[in-house]
Protein backbone atom coordinates (compact mmCIF):
# COMPACT_ATOMS: atom_id res chain seq x y z
CA UNK A 1 0.00 0.00 0.00
CA UNK A 2 1.20 3.10 -0.79
CA UNK A 3 2.93 4.97 2.58
CA UNK A 4 0.34 8.35 2.26
CA UNK A 5 -2.26 6.64 1.29
CA UNK A 6 -1.69 4.04 4.64
CA UNK A 7 -1.39 6.96 6.58
CA UNK A 8 -4.25 9.12 5.50
CA UNK A 9 -6.89 6.02 5.52
CA UNK A 10 -6.13 3.76 8.37
CA UNK A 11 -3.19 5.32 10.09
CA UNK A 12 0.30 5.08 10.43
CA UNK A 13 -0.02 1.74 12.17
CA UNK A 14 -2.68 0.00 11.04
CA UNK A 15 -3.73 -3.91 12.12
CA UNK A 16 -3.58 -6.09 9.17
CA UNK A 17 -7.16 -6.30 8.21
CA UNK A 18 -7.44 -2.83 7.16
CA UNK A 19 -3.83 -2.65 5.71
CA UNK A 20 -5.31 -5.57 3.58
CA UNK A 21 -9.01 -3.57 2.75
CA UNK A 22 -7.17 -0.90 1.41
CA UNK A 23 -4.54 -2.91 -0.94
CA UNK A 24 -5.70 -2.61 -3.84
CA UNK A 25 -4.15 -5.37 -5.70
CA UNK A 26 -5.86 -7.69 -2.94
CA UNK A 27 -9.64 -6.99 -3.89
CA UNK A 28 -8.91 -8.23 -7.29
CA UNK A 29 -11.29 -10.97 -7.90
CA UNK A 30 -12.09 -12.72 -10.94
CA UNK A 31 -15.68 -10.67 -10.94
CA UNK A 32 -12.88 -7.55 -11.09
CA UNK A 33 -14.53 -5.98 -14.15
CA UNK A 34 -12.34 -5.07 -17.55
CA UNK A 35 -9.40 -2.45 -16.34
CA UNK A 36 -7.43 -0.38 -18.17
CA UNK A 37 -4.39 1.16 -16.49
CA UNK A 38 -1.99 4.06 -17.16
CA UNK A 39 1.15 5.03 -14.91
CA UNK A 40 3.97 7.19 -15.51
CA UNK A 41 7.42 5.85 -13.72
CA UNK A 42 8.43 9.26 -12.74
CA UNK A 43 4.93 9.50 -10.44
CA UNK A 44 6.06 10.75 -7.36
CA UNK A 45 2.35 10.65 -6.14
CA UNK A 46 2.04 7.08 -6.25
CA UNK A 47 4.62 4.16 -7.34
CA UNK A 48 4.34 2.78 -10.48
CA UNK A 49 4.63 -0.83 -8.72
CA UNK A 50 1.25 -0.34 -7.32
CA UNK A 51 -0.16 -0.19 -10.94
CA UNK A 52 2.26 -3.20 -11.54
CA UNK A 53 0.95 -5.44 -8.67
CA UNK A 54 -3.01 -4.51 -9.67
CA UNK A 55 -2.14 -5.68 -12.98
CA UNK A 56 -0.51 -8.98 -12.01
CA UNK A 57 -3.70 -9.80 -9.42
CA UNK A 58 -5.87 -9.21 -12.33
CA UNK A 59 -3.58 -11.65 -14.82
CA UNK A 60 -3.59 -14.36 -11.84
CA UNK A 61 -7.05 -14.28 -11.50
CA UNK A 62 -8.33 -14.02 -15.29
CA UNK A 63 -9.66 -10.96 -15.32
CA UNK A 64 -8.84 -8.56 -18.92
CA UNK A 65 -7.21 -5.45 -19.27
CA UNK A 66 -4.61 -3.63 -20.46
CA UNK A 67 -1.43 -1.99 -18.87
CA UNK A 68 0.75 1.17 -20.01
CA UNK A 69 3.71 2.62 -18.56
CA UNK A 70 5.75 5.53 -18.91
CA UNK A 71 8.66 6.75 -18.70
CA UNK A 72 7.22 10.27 -17.69
CA UNK A 73 4.49 11.95 -16.88
CA UNK A 74 4.07 12.71 -13.66
CA UNK A 75 1.21 12.14 -10.86
CA UNK A 76 -2.02 13.14 -12.50
CA UNK A 77 -1.02 13.55 -15.99
CA UNK A 78 -5.15 13.86 -17.26
CA UNK A 79 -5.57 14.13 -20.93
CA UNK A 80 -1.71 15.02 -20.95
CA UNK A 81 -2.29 17.43 -24.02
CA UNK A 82 0.79 18.56 -26.09
CA UNK A 83 2.93 15.93 -23.48
CA UNK A 84 4.14 14.03 -26.60
CA UNK A 85 3.63 10.15 -27.02
CA UNK A 86 2.02 10.26 -23.27
CA UNK A 87 -1.19 11.80 -24.60
CA UNK A 88 -1.79 8.76 -26.71
CA UNK A 89 -3.43 7.20 -23.66
CA UNK A 90 -6.45 8.54 -24.50
CA UNK A 91 -6.60 7.22 -27.78
CA UNK A 92 -5.22 3.43 -26.09
CA UNK A 93 -7.91 3.47 -24.00
CA UNK A 94 -10.67 4.33 -26.58
CA UNK A 95 -9.20 1.90 -28.87
CA UNK A 96 -8.99 -0.37 -25.72
CA UNK A 97 -12.95 0.26 -24.82
CA UNK A 98 -13.95 -0.74 -28.45
CA UNK A 99 -11.95 -4.06 -28.64
CA UNK A 100 -14.26 -4.98 -25.05
CA UNK A 101 -17.02 -7.57 -26.07
CA UNK A 102 -20.35 -7.05 -26.13
CA UNK A 103 -23.07 -7.79 -24.13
Amino acid sequence: MHKGSRDRLIGTNPDAEPAAKYSSELQVKKETPPTFLVHAMDDNGMPVENSLLFFQEMQDKGVPGELHIYPNGGHGFGLAIGKGTLENWTSLCIDWIRSLPKK
